[in-house]
C-alpha cells in the first residue's frame, strides 16, 4: 500500500513539475523563416553600435529576424515584416479572433520584464501604453500582418456582407473628411488671394478654418466603422 501511495505521489509530482515547466516557457519568438523558440524570459535589447536583438534566456536573436514574439506583456508583431506596412516598429495584439487586431506600441515600454511607463496620473492610463480602442494593423492568417486601410479590409472582409456594409460607411466618412479639408483649404486660399496677398484674416478664411477643422469629427465614426466591420467578421 505504501509503495503504491509513494508511486502515485511521485507520478503526481512529476506531472505538476512538467505542467509548471510548460507554463513557465510561455515566452517565445517566431522567426521570419517560421522557426519558433520558447523560453522562460524574453527581453528586447538595443546595444550601442550593435543591431537590436531579443534575449530569450541565454539565446540572442536579431530583432530583424523576428516576425512575432510573446513576452510578459502580450503578443507582438514586428512591423518590419508587415505586409503593406514597410516601417520600423512593433504592434501589440489587442484582439484575437478570425481576424487579429494590432495597435502600434513603443517597444522600449513593452520590451523589458516590466513595463517602463511614467507614473499614472489620476484615472488616466499612461500615454505610452496601448489604449485598445484603435488598431492600425490586422492579420487574418496569423502569419501576414496588413495595414488597416479601406483597400486591404475591403478585400479581406469581402466574404461577409455585414462587414462590407461597415467598410463602405467607413469609405463615405473618408471621402467626407477629405472633402471638408479640401473645401476649407480652398476657402482660405481664395480669401488670401482676394486680399491680394494681404495677410488680414477675413470671414471667408475663418469659414475655411471652421470647415477644415470640422473634418476631425469624422475620425470617431471612421474608427467605429472599422471596429464594427471586424466585429461582424469575427462573429
Amino acid at each position: 500500500m505504501k509503495t503504491i501511495l509513494l508511486t502515485t505521489l511521485c507520478a503526481g509530482f512529476c506531472l505538476v513539475s512538467s505542467a509548471q515547466l510548460t507554463l513557465n516557457k510561455t515566452h517565445r519568438v517566431q522567426l521570419t523563416n517560421g522557426e519558433v523558440f520558447q523560453g522562460e524570459s524574453l527581453v528586447f535589447e538595443k546595444p550601442i553600435l550593435k543591431p537590436a536583438c531579443f534575449r530569450l534566456d541565454s539565446r540572442l536573436v536579431l530583432a530583424n529576424d523576428v516576425r512575432f514574439f510573446k513576452n510578459n506583456h502580450g503578443y507582438f508583431a514586428n512591423l518590419n515584416h508587415a505586409t503593406s506596412a514597410n516601417k520600423d516598429g512593433y504592434a501589440i495584439r489587442i484582439k484575437k479572433g478570425k481576424i487579429d487586431l494590432f495597435e502600434e506600441i513603443d517597444i522600449d515600454v513593452y520590451g523589458g520584464t516590466s513595463l517602463k511607463v511614467a507614473p499614472q496620473v489620476g484615472h488616466n492610463a499612461p500615454a505610452q501604453l496601448a489604449q485598445g480602442d484603435r488598431f492600425q494593423y490586422y492579420s487574418v492568417d496569423d502569419v501576414n500582418l496588413k495595414k488597416a486601410c479601406y483597400q486591404n479590409l475591403r478585400l479581406d472582409l469581402a466574404g461577409n456582407a455585414e462587414s462590407l456594409r461597415f467598410i463602405k460607411n467607413y469609405r463615405k466618412y473618408q471621402w467626407l473628411q477629405g472633402g471638408l479639408v479640401a473645401g476649407g483649404l480652398s476657402l482660405i486660399a481664395g480669401g488670401y488671394m482676394a486680399r491680394a496677398g494681404n495677410p488680414t484674416f477675413t470671414p471667408v478664411m475663418a469659414l475655411g478654418v471652421i470647415l477644415g477643422t470640422s473634418s476631425y469629427f469624422c475620425q470617431r465614426p471612421k474608427r467605429d466603422c472599422m471596429w464594427q466591420a471586424v466585429e461582424a467578421f469575427n462573429e
